[in-house]
């Protein structure tokens, strides 16, 4: 009786000591952080900060080009205030062509 229970004490004893050893290893997906991208974000937004009115412009200039362009297709030179809603029909409708 007195040797089962030697044995169980070594067992557990052994078990014991894997189980520290396991611990203190070091598992990597635990380093890891809850949000793997906000340092890139937080990087990322100032640059983009300063492009922004950058982008607004080229967008504003290629959507003026594109009516004076679509103007001149039809023949009208007057400076009537564009449909947009018929111009973003017009757009989606290209896009669903380009898509396909």
């Amino acid at each position: 009786m007195e040797e089962v229970a030697i044995n169980l004490a070594i067992e557990a004893i052994h078990e014991a000591d894997k189980t520290n050893k396991d611990a203190a290893e070091v598992d990597l997906f635990s380093l890891q952080p809850k949000r793997a991208n906000w340092d890139l974000k937080r990087d990322m937004e100032k640059k983009l900060e300063r492009l922004k009115p950058k982008t607004d412009a080229a967008i504003a200039r290629l959507v003026r080009e594109r009516l004076t362009k679509e103007k001149e297709e039809k023949g009208t030179t007057e400076h009537a205030e564009p449909d947009l809603a018929k111009m973003v029909e017009l757009r989606e409708r290209e896009e669903r062509e380009e898509s396909v």
